[in-house]
């Protein structure tokens, strides 16, 4: 072989050397890419286990109820003693500003408290106080939608007020109120849906023990 000819030769290995290498990189950005977007999605709101215990509490103790385990008294002994009802979350006016920032175009329902909970994610702020409230938010709207919101009995009973009672009173903060009551609203979670539900349940006492003394 000529010397022109191992030139050639040397040459053509190279090229195929740096070809090979560029798509191994290419390739392992590639997998970079792909890992950093499943890690993404993988994110974990901290408090979502906490939360969790808690949309527990209040399932467990509606069903209770709704069973007839437990009276109505006792119910409201057990969401009015409640550990949740210590629990403060202590938004601050920079906390309260970005919550009315992002809500202020959009509902505040479960899917958009998903939506801002992500997007949380990707800031740079310090975002603990917020994510717990998002939390508590996303506990409370589970309860109202699969425990609330559901077929009413004809009967009118403790439960059925008490179902009717807190529609109401959420209807009127996230569905007529205004952005400041919602905000408001939230930042006080778990504490201010618990002073609601124990309202309700004290109202709703007195209504159907007023009506079953009249039957």
């Amino acid at each position: 072989m000529n010397i022109r000819k191992l030139e050639i030769f040397i040459g053509i290995i190279l090229v195929s050397t740096l070809i090979f290498s560029c798509e191994k990189k290419f390739e392992q950005l590639d997998l970079n890419k792909k890992e950093v977007l499943q890690s993404s999605n993988l994110l974990i709101n901290p408090y979502e286990s906490e939360c969790n215990q808690f949309y527990n509490f209040l399932h467990s103790s509606y069903s209770l109820l709704k069973m007839d385990s437990i009276s109505e008294l006792e119910f409201d002994s057990i969401i009015t003693n409640s550990i949740y009802c210590s629990v403060i979350l202590n938004l601050d006016s920079a906390d309260k500003n970005v919550l009315e920032n992002y809500f202020d175009d959009s509902i505040v329902n479960y899917k958009n408290l998903i939506l801002f909970e992500n997007n949380l994610f990707n800031s740079n702020s310090n975002i603990n106080k917020l994510l717990k409230a998002v939390a508590y938010a996303k506990a409370v709207f589970k309860f109202y939608e699969k425990d609330i919101l559901q077929d009413r009995k004809n009967v009118e009973s403790f439960d059925t007020c008490l179902d009717k009672c807190m529609h109401d009173k959420l209807a009127a903060i996230f569905e007529k109120g205004n952005i400041v009551d919602q905000i408001e609203y939230m930042a006080g979670l778990p504490y201010t849906f618990l002073w609601n539900l124990a309202s309700c349940s004290y109202n709703c006492y007195g209504n159907t023990e007023s009506n079953n003394n009249q039957s």
